[in-house]
């Protein structure tokens, strides 16, 4: 299938192509719910963050991987519904090949190694969303964490109007 976006809303199409033209047949919208974590900026302080190990607050505003520890979580506890899908984003930095973020919900999800903005999807495997640091050797920084349910609804349209291809 294919799929639109716009601001968030997505249409996910599925296309039959039948002598020249291609019905659509069946349109599945996927949208954004409600913010799952709170304290993802980490303003003042990570409170709401159950924090393993190195994670402390950072007078920069973001939560930091302290150096020399191999592997932390920084946990929010009972925010996801176990089967459901998800989307995160998370700012990074201080990253490089010797260390990288994982996003985790009973299992890792996604490795990150780059300083930017990620994102991706999940379905939670846990009632639980962490990141977990691994820096043997640097500070590695997190900022502006967002957890938010992907919710889809399906329909199914007969007898579609047909869009014109130029393949015979």
């Amino acid at each position: 299938g294919s799929h639109v976006s716009n601001t968030g809303l997505i249409a996910h199409f599925r296309f039959e192509e039948k002598s020249g033209t291609v019905a659509i047949n069946e349109v599945g919208v996927r949208t954004e719910g409600d913010e799952e974590v709170t304290n993802g900026t980490f303003d003042t302080n990570i409170t709401g963050w159950d924090s393993l190990g190195g994670w402390a607050f950072d007078s920069s505003q973001k939560a930091i991987h302290a150096s020399g520890v191999s592997s932390d979580y920084l946990t929010k506890s009972g925010v996801l519904v176990i089967g459901r899908l998800y989307k995160y984003e998370v700012t990074t930095s201080g990253l490089d090949t010797s260390n990288f973020i994982q996003i985790y919900s009973g299992g890792a999800h996604a490795i990150h190694q780059d300083n930017a903005s990620q994102s991706g999807t999940f379905v939670a495997t846990s009632a639980d969303f962490k990141v977990r640091g691994v820096s043997p050797s640097a500070d590695i920084f997190i900022d502006n964490v967002s957890v938010k349910e992907y919710a889809t609804t399906d329909g199914t349209y007969v007898n579609a109007p047909a869009i014109t291809t130029n393949i015979p």
